[in-house]
C-alpha cells in the first residue's frame, strides 16, 4: 500500500494479494516474490511481556528472496502452517526468559477493533544483525497473522528479488504498468 511506509497503519493493506503475486510471477527478471503482514503487539511469557513487531511470512517464498533462514541461531525456521509458531529475535527471547520449545502469548487489536490474541510456540530464534528484529521482532506465518488481524487475503508489502541489480529499474517499471498494482507504491532498494 502506497501509504504504509510513512504510516504504518495496520488498514493500509494491498488487496487482491494473489491475483498481484500471479502477475509479479509472470514478469521477465523476477526470481521471486514474497507477500508480508506486519502487526504491533504485545508478546507475554511466564516471565514478563514485551512490545512486539510481528512479521508474517510465507516462509517458502521468504526463502528465496533472502537468506533470513539462514538466520537461525538455536531452533528452526518456520514450517507448518497451523502449528501457530513463532520465530523470535535473539534479544527479544532473552528479555522474555524463553527458548525453543516454550510458549509465548500475542495480544493485539485487530482490524475490526476486536482483541486479538494467540498461543504460539517458539520454535527458533533468529540473529539477523538488525537491532529492530533481534531485539523486538517475531516471525509468524502469514495466513496465522492474517487470521489473527482480520484482514485475510490482505497484506502491507511485497517483496520482489530482480535477477540482478542491473534488472530492478525494468523490473520496477513492468510492475507500474500492471493494472493490479495501479494504486500501489513501487520502489527498488
Amino acid at each position: 500500500h502506497p501509504d504504509y511506509p510513512g504510516r504504518g497503519i495496520l488498514y493500509d493493506t494491498v488487496d487482491e494479494v494473489e491475483v498481484l503475486i500471479g502477475a509479479l510471477d509472470g514478469i521477465d527478471d523476477v526470481i521471486s516474490v514474497s507477500p508480508r503482514m506486519f502487526a504491533y503487539g504485545l508478546t507475554g511469557s511466564e516471565h514478563t511481556s514485551v512490545g512486539t513487531r510481528y512479521i508474517g511470512i510465507d516462509p517458502k517464498r521468504e526463502s528465496m528472496i533472502g537468506g533470513l533462514h539462514d538466520k537461525v541461531d538455536a531452533g528452526n525456521w518456520l514450517t507448518e502452517v497451523g502449528s501457530m509458531e513463532v520465530v523470535i529475535g535473539v534479544d527479544l527471547a532473552e528479555k522474555l526468559k524463553v527458548k525453543v520449545g516454550d510458549s509465548l502469548v500475542f495480544i493485539g487489536q485487530a482490524a475490526d477493533g476486536s482483541m486479538a490474541n494467540e498461543l504460539l510456540s517458539v520454535v527458533g530464534t533468529v540473529k539477523t544483525g538488525n537491532l529492530s528484529v533481534d531485539r523486538g521482532g517475531a516471525y509468524v506465518h502469514l495466513s496465522e497473522l492474517q487470521t489473527a488481524m482480520g484482514l485475510e487475503d490482505q497484506v502491507h508489502e511485497v517483496v520482489i528479488r530482480a535477477s540482478s541489480k542491473d534488472a530492478a529499474d525494468r523490473v520496477a517499471e513492468a510492475v507500474r504498468v500492471l493494472p493490479s498494482s495501479k494504486n500501489l507504491l513501487v520502489q527498488t532498494w
